[in-house]
């Protein structure tokens, strides 16, 4: 049986081995490893002296800032379950529902009127002071294997966001994966393209640290292609989305990202349009990577393949039993739409205090994430859409993905989402939400893609400024439905 050792020893051993390696770079400049031991050693005796033990659940409300970084490393060096506020507003964020047992927030600012509970705020986001160490208090701190260290929350586009417990043993099944399938070692420097309430940059940025390697913040001044390359940064993640904006915001010509070994594209599927453009622009080191908050890393490929098809979401990781079953959970054969299902090591067994949404996705040792899709022999993984987004209209189910494949490709698109409208009469509309490009006319665009989808164009079309997303770059389609209501429909 493999010893599950706590992060810390792991942080702790790369700055004994390599002092003066560089562990973070933000706004502030860069911290060496023997300066972030120290920092996180005494803002984890300043949390002891606040009275707070494993028993709380805090809340940490700060963006990319040295200091958010800090108070993950200090609580979990002191087994205290955090999560991430993964909204601007903490008031609007779920995880203040009071089942989810949070007891402190700790906060860049002040107690807003309406929230119960301890509200601790912290300044100096991105160069904190650090004050006095108890080692021998911090010497008698136990970490046991089931100790709950971290509430990551899934993306909320099915039912709501629900909170998947990261036992200490679960932490470190997935950064053992992590290292091993991407080779994290010292040389690594990783800049977060997804925020830390994200569980792929929370593994990440947990693995990096681990392996000896740096963590690149955010700056305000220069853009990320600047920073990227004046800092060596080698690994990123980012949702198609935020590579659209990368490639869109730099003009015509955009700088290359030059130092870049991995460029992970997760969170949603990456259209083939954007793949080409990414390639020929910024990188050719895109990978795919199909993932889940509930099972870590399913599958990944390089991102070449989505040029080709859209629908490809990479060869099934080591680990990992991924199947394809019908609606009564058999088994189905290779090349086969069903359901996927997934188990293995790096998988949660359930969530956090939501003991029907357990029910609803967890079953006989399988998490289902429902999506549709297919396995080839090879072990490809195929998403053909998901379960709560197609549309059944006269008796038939439609599936968004194909209708925005080809969407996409109307001339002045720039983004688009298919979406169903429930009518008062029980009816339902498909309709469209387009994010157009500067220029582009709305009935020209319509008799396009009139002509392009024929009886299978929507409805119905509307013009955004953009398409509403959630932390982890999905499109959130209620949304859009309650939109298309209070909008004037083209």
């Amino acid at each position: 049986m493999t010893m599950v050792r706590p992060l810390w020893e792991y942080v702790r051993t790369q700055a004994r081995l390599r002092p003066d390696a560089l562990a973070v770079h933000g706004p502030a400049g860069p911290t060496r490893y023997a300066t972030l031991v120290a920092e996180v050693e005494a803002l984890a005796t300043e949390l002891l002296e606040q009275g707070l033990s494993p028993r709380d659940m805090v809340g940490l409300h700060f963006g990319f800032s040295h200091l958010h970084l800090l108070l993950i490393l200090a609580l979990d060096r002191l087994s205290i379950p955090s999560m991430s506020f993964a909204v601007g507003d903490p008031s609007q964020a779920p995880i203040l529902d009071p089942r989810f047992r949070l007891t402190t927030v700790i906060s860049g600012i002040g107690t807003p009127a309406d929230v119960t509970g301890r509200w601790i705020r912290m300044t100096e986001p991105d160069r904190p002071r650090p004050g006095a160490i108890d080692a021998d208090r911090l010497a008698r701190l136990d970490s046991p294997p089931d100790a709950l260290v971290r509430v990551a929350w899934s993306s909320g586009t099915a039912g709501g966001a629900k909170g998947v417990a990261f036992t200490r043993a679960l932490q470190a099944e997935r950064m053992i994966a992590r290292r091993l399938l991407r080779g994290i070692g010292p040389r690594v420097r990783f800049f977060p393209g997804f925020p830390f309430s994200a569980v792929t940059t929370y593994n990440t940025l947990l693995t990096v640290l681990s392996a000896g390697g740096a963590i690149v913040l955010p700056s305000p001044a220069p853009n990320f292609i600047a920073l990227a390359n004046a800092l060596g940064v080698t690994l990123t993640n980012a949702p198609p989305s935020m590579l659209a904006t990368l490639i869109e915001g730099a003009g015509a010509a955009p700088s290359r990202l030059e130092t870049i070994q991995v460029f992970e594209v997760a969170g949603a599927q990456l259209p083939s349009g954007l793949a080409r453009r990414a390639f020929t622009a910024l990188t050719p080191h895109l990978m795919l990577v199909y993932g889940a908050t509930e099972a870590g890393r399913i599958a990944i490929a390089d991102a070449a393949l989505a040029i080709a098809d859209p629908t490809a979401a990479g060869f099934v990781t080591p680990g990992v039993g991924l199947q394809i079953v019908d609606p009564s959970d058999r088994p189905l054969a290779a090349g086969t739409e069903g359901l996927v299902r997934i188990r293995g090591p790096q998988v949660a067994t359930g969530y956090f205090e939501d003991p029907a949404a357990t029910a609803r996705n967890f079953r006989d040792g399988w998490f289902y994430p429902g999506d549709l899709g297919v396995l080839t022999a090879d072990g490809l993984v195929h998403l053909t859409g998901r379960v709560e987004d197609m549309i059944r209209q006269d008796g038939a189910l439609v599936s968004p993905l194909p209708i925005e494949a080809a969407l996409r490709d109307v001339a002045g698109v720039g983004d688009v989402a298919v979406f169903a409208l429930p009518e008062a009469d029980g009816a339902v509309t498909v309709c469209a939400a387009l994010v157009l490009a500067p220029g582009a006319a709305p009935a020209i665009v319509r008799a396009d893609a009139a002509a392009r989808l024929g009886d299978s164009v929507p409805q119905r079309l509307f013009v955004v400024e953009r398409l509403p997303r959630n932390a982890n770059g999905k499109v959130v389609r209620r949304e859009l439905a309650e939109m298309a209501r209070r909008e004037r429909l083209t």
